[in-house]
């Protein structure tokens, strides 16, 4: 299991052991050129992993992790212990991830995502938690078949994906890491793609393609179309709730004028929805907005059109039966195959009612 290459050796694991072959020659095993050795006296249980790194051999072990590091020849290494607290439950969600600082290893534990990473020391590592934002996420899923579970890194996105499985075997459900971060911190985010059960990054043409594959069989192209499993997608927008800087004080809303653009001639739907403190809101003045694909956010006075002239982008709306609250938010959305739109910008009138903050 787990193949990697080192010192221009093969090196594969069985139980708690691992073996090497002949310099140069994967198909040589013989133990004149060849070798194996039982790792940490067979203590820790079963391999579960190996990965190389920062011109290291790195041995997974499910709650310890060990490493080789290059010497003359394998007779003079040593395994050496780095950790009795950190190993993996599954070798293929082992990723090496690039991000603005060093780059370092990501992968699944009994305890979440944990990154191993080079010290300031030479030669050192240290293994940090990643997941904790999302460990009430990971925590459902089903711990009896994690050794199924698999990642995959996107260099040029910068995410870091994982499956695991929910209620069975296989793998059902995932999350996305950003790491493209100056901070320590990943930015986690839960995806909805069930049934991934394998997926590689490779090149073509000289652009880095990811693919994965399903439970029925079907292989996807990821980040390149807007469908995903044969379904089309609409436009949504929710924006913030718009408080004037005020959130506990009444306000009287008037005109809000929006603007939008599509990418062909449909509709924009808008509904302005008013909310209080305390009390249910309420939606009010649903409205269309037909751009196409002009805009109006052009060059000179915001509101005209984009090369200028008389004609006025966007669209005024009111709040018609209620018209007081502490914040207005909108809904937007498209209701064809594949509408998407731009919001350009959103202009409100306001005044606050009372100089008393509202109950």
């Amino acid at each position: 299991q787990y193949p990697m290459v080192f010192v221009n050796r093969v090196f594969v694991a069985s139980g708690s052991s691992i073996y090497w072959s002949k310099v140069g020659d994967c198909e040589v095993w013989a133990p004149a050129d060849g070798g194996n050795a039982l790792v940490d006296g067979g203590e820790g249980g079963n391999i579960t992993g190996m990965a190389v790194y920062m011109g290291t051999l790195l041995i997974f072990k499910r709650n310890r992790l060990y490493r080789i590091q290059p010497t003359a020849t394998l007779a003079a290494a040593s395994i050496e212990r780095l950790s009795t607290a950190v190993g993996t439950v599954s070798h293929q969600t082992i990723q090496e991830v690039v991000v603005t600082g060093p780059a370092g290893l990501l992968f699944l534990t009994d305890h979440g995502v944990v990154e191993v990473g080079p010290t300031i020391a030479t030669g050192g590592f240290n293994a940090s938690p990643m997941s904790n934002n999302v460990q009430p996420i990971l925590e459902t899923r089903h711990k009896a078949d994690q050794s199924l579970a698999w990642a995959n890194f996107s260099e040029h996105r910068g995410e870091y994906w994982l499956q695991y499985g929910l209620n069975g075997a296989m793998p059902q459900a995932g999350l996305v890491a950003n790491v493209a971060r100056q901070q320590k911190s990943l930015r986690w985010t839960r995806h909805d793609i069930l049934g991934l059960t394998a997926g590689c990054s490779y090149y073509l043409s000289g652009t880095r393609i990811q693919a994965f594959g399903d439970t029925n069989g079907n292989v996807y192209r990821m980040h390149d179309t807007q469908a995903r499993n044969g379904l089309d997608y609409t436009g949504r927008l929710y924006t913030p709730a718009y408080t004037q800087g005020a959130p506990g004080y009444m306000k009287r809303y008037g005109r809000c004028f929006i603007d939008a653009s599509t990418n062909g001639s449909y509709n924009v739907n808008v509904l302005l929805y008013l909310g209080r403190h305390g009390i249910g809101g309420t939606g009010s003045n649903a409205g269309t907005i037909t751009e196409g694909t002009n805009d109006g956010w052009g060059v000179g006075k915001w509101g005209e059109a984009q090369w200028g002239g008389s004609g006025v982008a966007g669209k005024y709306f009111r709040p018609a039966s209620v018209a007081r609250g502490s914040y207005i938010r909108f809904s937007m959305n498209t209701t064809g195959a594949n509408q998407w739109f731009r919001l350009n910008g959103i202009t409100l009138e306001a005044e606050i009612t009372a100089s008393a903050i509202a109950a």
